[in-house]
């Protein structure tokens, strides 16, 4: 599991370099619309599921994928309210397809006044403490994060 954090931290600024364009798309809509709009990031390990990503999010949502096992999915019209469950939607789906081992980020574009680069910085930062306490099958958002850091200091 260090190598993958290793190399994780390694690749931040590429993944920064990727995510910057979809998200000012989203956010040009949050502040112009004001629909808000959650990201989720998956790292998984079964490099060949990368296809069926398109297959069960909605055509207003956007995939990427960042590398060989690292996933990016934008969620249109998500609130506070919702962006958890809709993240704990797409990871059921993960795991009806008997997928194990994956690692959960979510974030909300409420909570970050447009400000693209936090959001983007606080998503990458979520996956990797889900990486580092190996934190697998389930989302993760801040307050989860904060938690996980916290029981690390007991």
């Amino acid at each position: 599991m260090k190598e993958i954090v290793k190399k994780f931290i390694d690749n931040r600024h590429k993944y920064q370099d990727m995510l910057i364009d979809v998200i000012s798309l989203f956010m040009y809509r949050e502040q112009r619309y004001n629909e808000h709009f959650s990201m989720i990031l998956i790292y998984i390990q079964d490099d060949s599921y990368h296809y069926k990503f398109t297959n069960i999010i909605r055509e207003s949502d956007k995939y990427i994928q960042l590398d060989k096992y690292l996933h990016c999915i934008f969620l249109d019209s998500s609130s506070n309210d919702t962006y958890i469950k809709g993240a704990e939607s797409i990871l059921y789906k993960l795991q009806k397809e008997h997928l194990n081992n994956f690692y959960f980020s979510t974030v909300n574009s409420e909570n970050y006044n447009f400000d693209k680069f936090r959001m983007i910085n606080k998503s990458l930062d979520i996956l990797q403490c889900a990486l580092k306490f190996n934190a697998y099958n389930i989302v993760i958002d801040n307050d989860y994060m904060k938690e996980l850091e916290l029981l690390s200091e007991i």
